[in-house]
């Protein structure tokens, strides 16, 4: 029966069946955040309840915590140990290291199938962008690395191309590629760098930026405020090209497939080694570079 003037009380959302399930009961203890003294710190992690739609005892989140943390910490154990460098920030691309030359220079191989057996890489530790913008100290340091390689892999008839193409000079790491050949194709890779080079400033109709380089005589004879492109040949003579418009960061590469008949895919899409694979050749790598 209803009676005039009134009005039905609202129902309290608490009570009854149709309370909420999501609602913290009233009995729950509100959790405290837990003060952690691990390695590295808790609060990189982030809060810990956000990723949770309902609140948890405190126990609960510390124990989640604390596994989160352990198993953090874990991962970091095992990358100390991985054979991908942490120098380079690129982890896409990381390669493979190798051998700590100097506290400078680092010896690695490419995380993607090589253009050829031992195609290694000379990283510097530091941020510069090229060789060209090294410390005297470095460029003596990958200087006499690359001179080490070229002897090395003279005594098993084979001749070292070594090159580098800075596009940018916000680049975060120097890299110089040495790809070993058999010296009956290697002899004619100036004539193939050097045709190639001057058909690409013919294209552009540009001014002609092809430099001769002497042994050595990288800083010298380019300025260190462009961006440029450098071969070199057993460590002796070589060219640079000026880069004043794009150039496509796969040149050398491109010029390298072509000398060995080999397939564009080696280039433009890389296959990535699995774990086992890098391991094989760093191994066999190490049986050489040691022997």
């Amino acid at each position: 029966m209803r009676i005039a003037g009134l009005r039905r009380a609202k129902r309290s959302p608490t009570s009854g069946t149709n309370m909420k399930r999501n609602r913290m009961p009233q009995n729950a203890r509100k959790p405290t955040t837990p003060t952690l003294t691990t390695n590295p710190p808790a609060m990189l992690y982030g809060n810990i309840r956000k990723q949770h739609r309902y609140y948890l005892p405190a126990l609960t989140v510390l124990e989640v915590t604390l596994s989160m943390l352990l198993s953090r910490y874990t991962t970091t154990l095992k990358m100390s140990t991985y054979p991908i460098s942490f120098v380079t920030g690129d982890t896409k691309h990381a390669p493979i290291l190798v051998d700590h030359y100097t506290e400078d220079v680092y010896l690695a191989l490419p995380s993607t199938e090589p253009l050829t057996e031992h195609h290694c890489l000379i990283v510097t530790k530091e941020h510069i962008p090229g060789l060209r913008q090294t410390e005297p100290n470095v460029y003596n340091s990958v200087r006499s690395l690359c001179e080490k390689l070229v002897g090395l892999f003279s005594r098993r008839g084979k001749t070292c191309v070594f090159f580098e193409t800075v596009s940018s000079l916000k680049r975060n790491h120097c890299r110089v590629h040495c790809v070993p050949m058999d010296r009956e194709i290697g002899d004619d890779a100036p004539l193939y760098f050097q045709k190639s080079i001057t058909d690409l400033e013919t294209d552009t109709r540009h001014n002609r930026t092809l430099v001769k380089i002497a042994r050595n005589a990288l800083c010298r004879s380019i300025p260190a405020e462009l961006e440029y492109f450098y071969v070199n040949f057993d460590w002796q003579e070589g060219f640079s090209h000026l880069i004043e418009s794009k150039m496509s960061p796969t040149f050398a590469e491109e010029i390298i497939g072509g000398m060995l008949d080999l397939s564009s895919s080696r280039w433009r899409n890389p296959t990535r080694l699995s774990y086992e694979t890098q391991m094989k050749l760093k191994l066999d790598f190490l049986r050489l570079y040691n022997s």
